[in-house]
């Protein structure tokens, strides 16, 4: 196993801690320029089989899902946060793949709190559902009764539960489950079209200038 595959030290962290659940909130639909449909199409299609390989560890304790950010559109998520026990947090432009933290220039800021509130930092267990209330659409105004899903969020175990459950309404408006690719009135891609790894998710390691120049031209 390399010792770098972020989806294997998950999945090993899931069968060793039964109390360990994982959210995972994604883009619909990665960016890429035209001309890149087999890109893509790839990256789809990893990325689903990367969320299926974390589920064979714990199925029930793993969701990934699409927000939405304007009725029937989804939101794009440029900067990313990854939150861990409400005590640590890093926020930056680096991606969960090889090449977001090897070849790419990113920037990314860990931080912690030690101001504890009930055993975790206070500003992290903040940030977490400042921007769950954003995903899930939660909006409480002084005066009125909070929404349900705010009280919620507050206990990490119950916000997993609050996105599991929202997923299995069909996502409510506000969530979509992990998309596929495909799109209706158009044949998917097949995976024998994708481009090589070394093609295309280069890290300076394994690179083949000579598959490249041919895939280029």
């Amino acid at each position: 196993i390399d010792a770098n595959d972020l989806v294997e030290i998950i999945k090993n962290q899931l069968s060793a801690n039964p109390n360990l659940k994982v959210i995972i909130a994604l883009t619909k639909d990665p960016i890429y320029g035209h001309g890149y449909d087999t890109f893509k199409a790839r990256e789809i299609a990893k990325r689903k089989a990367a969320i299926e390989d974390l589920k064979t560890a714990a199925a029930e304790r793993v969701v990934a899902y699409h927000p939405i950010g304007f009725p029937g559109r989804p939101l794009n998520l440029v900067t990313n946060a990854l939150i861990v026990d409400d005590m640590w947090a890093m926020i930056g432009s680096s991606t969960f793949r090889r090449r977001g933290f090897t070849f790419d220039g990113a920037v990314d800021i860990v931080c912690f709190d030690k101001n504890i509130t009930d055993g975790f930092s206070t500003s992290i267990r903040n940030l977490r559902k400042s921007l769950m209330s954003i995903h899930l659409n939660i909006q409480t105004q002084a005066g009125q009764f909070p929404d349900p899903n705010a009280v919620r969020i507050h206990d990490m175990h119950q916000a997993f539960a609050t996105v599991k459950d929202l997923l299995s309404r069909g996502g409510a408006g506000v969530l979509e489950d992990l998309w596929d690719g495909s799109l209706p009135g158009t044949t998917p891609i097949a995976p024998a079209a994708f481009p090589a790894d070394d093609i295309a998710d280069p890290d300076g390691r394994a690179f083949n200038t000579v598959s490249a120049s041919l895939y280029a031209f």
